[in-house]
């Protein structure tokens, strides 16, 4: 059995890869990039794990018609390199019998000639296209898929290729809004201002924040 720490899983994505997607975002990182959005992220919390075998069926459990492919991001998915190979090869296996067209997108901070490593070898094959690159607050902008300009986006197979070899053609996204309870999650890239406005539409609406996943 192996484990992984996840933050969330959410169905259906639709700002973080074309089409329609399952969403898996690991917990914990230890890059820790000054300026995410995603500080709620960071830390290594031991009653986050789940066996990824439950992962997998939670993705076998979502109609495959209704999956286009699934992204992966975090905290920083590679922290975890055993369970996110575990994973991989268990999303290969349920792409191979139920939707063979689905494309599996990658989120790392790492740099980006980190995919030159051995440890980075557990994602041939099973990957299609990587974003890679640690998130720089001074660089952000609005490039599809990517937080800061110095981001890349490294395709890693056909299938890659087809789906995002030409970003000219897939604009940035705005980003998802999901109510759970009493949090409210934010899916996908923000845009610079979104995180502030944001906060103040909520303030002006008489909604107080008792805490947020970033550093206002």
């Amino acid at each position: 059995m192996t484990n992984v720490g996840i933050s969330r899983l959410h169905h259906p994505v639709t700002v973080l890869g074309p089409g329609v997607r399952a969403g898996i975002w690991f917990q914990g990182c230890s890059i820790r990039c000054p300026g995410c959005a995603s500080i709620d992220t960071w830390r290594v919390e031991p009653e986050t794990e789940i066996d990824v075998e439950g992962v997998l069926a939670w993705i076998a459990g979502l109609s495959p018609d209704e999956v286009d492919g699934v992204t992966i991001s975090g905290g920083e998915p590679t922290d975890q390199l055993e369970a996110l190979a575990s994973l991989l090869d268990g999303l290969r296996r349920w792409r191979t019998t139920r939707r063979p067209d689905a494309d599996v997108l990658l989120f790392t901070g790492r740099e980006p000639d980190w995919l030159d490593t051995e440890a980075a070898q557990a994602l041939h094959g099973y990957v299609d296209a990587v974003v890679i690159g640690p998130y720089r607050a001074d660089l952000a902008g609005d490039t599809p898929l990517r937080g800061s300009e110095n981001q890349v986006l490294v395709t890693m197979s056909h299938l890659g290729e087809q789906r995002y070899g030409d970003l000219s053609s897939m604009p940035r996204q705005r980003v998802q809004i999901n109510v759970d309870g009493q949090s409210v999650w934010m899916i996908g890239i923000p845009l610079p201002g979104d995180l502030s406005g944001v906060q103040a539409g909520a303030s002006e609406r008489g909604v107080r924040m008792r805490g947020t996943s970033w550093r206002s």
